[in-house]
């Protein structure tokens, strides 16, 4: 898992275990593990830091020894068409189980039509297929839309061995947080006139970037004047642990930190907050709506009473 910080401010490219139940076939607990660590997310797969991986391990242990796949970005993250490669295991004498190349170029996502992932043996013959659904319904277009919930289909031959099932099965979830986790995102802003819409995801040697459809918007001079007493603020405290983020949009970092901390209503008042990541949890919200220097200031040195964002 995720301290609840990591998991507001990395979002979705926090550290995560995913634990998959089979009560039908197996009552004695997690009969798989599929364990990622946190990486630098939305940028060029030059570095083994943003070369998103997942571990799949059998049982509920993170054990070397029930290791079963490992599955990770090639270097450079496949080009123009996203990739992974499915190795056995995570050392120098891995074998190569598979590899998985999507059947599209550069732009990824869109809720519009099916998203196809190629599933191929070490020969390059096709054993196998990873399709994000579009919505076939109102119901479903209102899911995408509204929540982070995607469909998807795993096509897979009776005879693929099962720890490439497994490992199959482990890729469609990182997949899904790779280019998929905001699909169909749509922001309403009515207090300043504003929508903002994602609509895909460009793609390109590792590096991801959500491409938005945005109409209306508020006043540019005085969010522009916000920014600058930010940075102001923010040039007091160069050299130290602290670090000063503003979002002018409805969506993104912004958004998910509204979210964090129980401020999902969009007003057109600014609003100050402070995430103390070292307190796992912490955070602050400053009571004074005046986005001036001296109320920041005050706000930091003083930021009143600690809440704690859900687990």
């Amino acid at each position: 898992g995720c301290c609840p910080t990591g998991r507001v401010c990395c979002r979705p490219n926090h550290k995560l275990q995913l634990h998959v139940y089979a009560p039908e076939y197996d009552t004695g607990g997690e009969v798989l593990l599929f364990d990622r660590p946190c990486k630098c997310g939305e940028c060029c797969s030059c570095a083994n830091i943003c070369q998103q991986e997942m571990t799949v391990y059998t049982g509920k242990d993170p054990n070397p020894n029930n290791q079963i796949a490992y599955i990770k970005q090639p270097f450079l993250g496949g080009g123009f068409s996203p990739s992974l490669e499915i190795m056995n295991r995570d050392d120098e004498d891995a074998q190569q189980l598979a590899s998985i190349t999507a059947n599209a170029v550069c732009c990824i996502g869109g809720i519009c039509c099916d998203h196809t992932f190629v599933v191929s043996d070490p020969d390059g013959n096709e054993i196998g297929q990873i399709v994000k659904e579009r919505p076939d319904s109102l119901t479903d277009l209102a899911q995408e839309l509204g929540t982070d919930a995607d469909n998807f289909t795993m096509y897979v031959p009776k005879d693929v061995p099962p720890e490439t099932k497994a490992a199959m099965l482990a890729s469609l979830h990182l997949l899904d947080y790779m280019f998929f986790e905001n699909e169909g995102d749509i922001n309403l802003d009515f207090v300043n006139g504003q929508c903002q819409c994602k609509l895909c995801v460009f793609f390109c040697c590792g590096c991801t970037s959500p491409c938005y459809c945005s109409c209306g918007g508020g006043d540019d001079e005085e969010q522009q004047e916000a920014v600058g007493v930010v940075k102001q603020v923010a040039s007091q405290y160069r050299g130290t642990d602290m670090m000063f983020y503003w979002s002018l949009d409805v969506a993104g970092l912004g958004s998910r930190v509204r979210n964090a901390v129980k401020m999902s209503q969009i007003s057109d008042a600014p609003a100050c907050i402070i995430l103390d990541i070292p307190d796992r949890g912490g955070f602050y919200v400053s009571q004074n709506k005046d986005i001036s220097f001296e109320a920041i200031s005050g706000f930091v040195q003083n930021p009143g009473c600690r809440l704690q964002l859900d687990r």
